[in-house]
This record gives structure tokens, sequence and C-alpha cells, in this order.
């Protein structure tokens, strides 16, 4: 007997492969289009994070730039307070330094010699006055060389005058503060 196949099989087979081919075909396009779709969403995920965190530092900086610009202003402040309170330091160490100038004087004046004008101001005094003889004002250059506030003790002039038949040496002195001394005589 003949049997007779009415099923093909090999284009069953051929079939069969071919959808299968098909469809293995769709799910690894499936897959891949999926993994692109995963990849996109986290780089998206990833520059909208990022684009945050730009906005931040953005705000950020801009806190900064302003805080700079405070901290410029109080450094200028300060700059000029630190001169103010120097200022203030400078002329308090001043009215100090007269009374003890005088003092200092006074202590070093000999007997036969007073002055005629004295003249004191930041750095200097310069004084014109009348000894009985060079001597004595001589020790009265020494004296002021002893005081430790004075840097500089410069005799100008020495002349003969006369005053009621008396003669007596008239004479010009200039003198240096050290300024350093003087504040720290409080």
């Amino acid at each position: 007997m003949v049997k007779i196949n009415l099923f093909p099989i090999k284009e069953a087979k051929r079939n069969y492969l071919t959808r299968l081919t098909i469809v293995s075909n769709v799910i690894i396009f499936g897959v891949v289009i999926g993994i692109f779709a995963l990849i996109f969403i986290f780089n998206s995920m990833e520059i909208s994070e990022l684009d945050g965190k730009i906005v931040s530092n953005k705000k950020k900086l801009e806190e900064l730039k302003q805080l700079k610009v405070q901290l410029k202003k109080f450094q200028s402040d300060k700059e000029i307070i630190e001169t103010k309170f120097k200022i203030i330091n400078d002329l308090d160490s001043m009215r100090i330094a007269s009374p003890y100038v005088l003092y200092q004087f006074s202590k070093s004046i000999p007997e036969k010699l007073w002055f005629t004008k004295l003249n004191i101001n930041e750095t200097s005094i310069s004084l014109d006055g009348i000894g009985m003889d060079e001597p004595t004002i001589v020790d009265f250059i020494k004296n002021l060389k002893k005081i430790k506030i004075f840097s500089k003790v410069d005799l100008i002039q020495v002349s003969q005058i006369k005053v009621k038949d008396y003669k007596f040496k008239s004479f010009s002195i200039n003198i240096l503060f050290d300024t350093n001394k003087i504040r720290d005589i409080h």
C-alpha cells in the first residue's frame, strides 16, 4: 500500500523555522529597543540631575559672589577702622607725650639756663634759650641725649648776647622724637 503524505513536513519545518526566526528577531529587536530605552531614560535622569546640580551650583556661585563683595567691603571697612584706631592711638600718645616731654625737660634743665621759645609738635621740638655759659648749654644737651624718647638732639647755633651789661650765650636746639618710644610711654 502506498501511503500518501498530505502533510508537507519540509514546508511545515520551513514555516516553523521562519516563524521562529521572525519571533526571535522581534524579541531581540524588542530587547535591544528596551535596552536603548533604559539607557536613554538613565541618561535623561542623569542629565536632569546634572542640570539640577548646575542650577544649584549657579545659585551657590551667585551667593559666593555676593559674599565676596561683602568680604571686600568688610576688609575695606576694617582697614578704615584700623587707620582710625591708629590715628586715635597716635593722638592719645601725643596727648600723653607733651606732659611727659615737659616733665623730662624740667628734670634736665640746669640752674643757669632758661628758655625764650619752646615749640612742640608731633615729631620734634625746637627751642631757643639763654645760658650763663657754654658748659651750661653742653650739660643741657647731654641731659637731653639721655632722655630715651629723643632720637636726635642737634645744637643749631650758639651766639653771645648782652643783657644789661652781662654776657650770656643764646642757643637754638632741634630735637626729634622717636615716635615708637612715645607710644610705649603709656
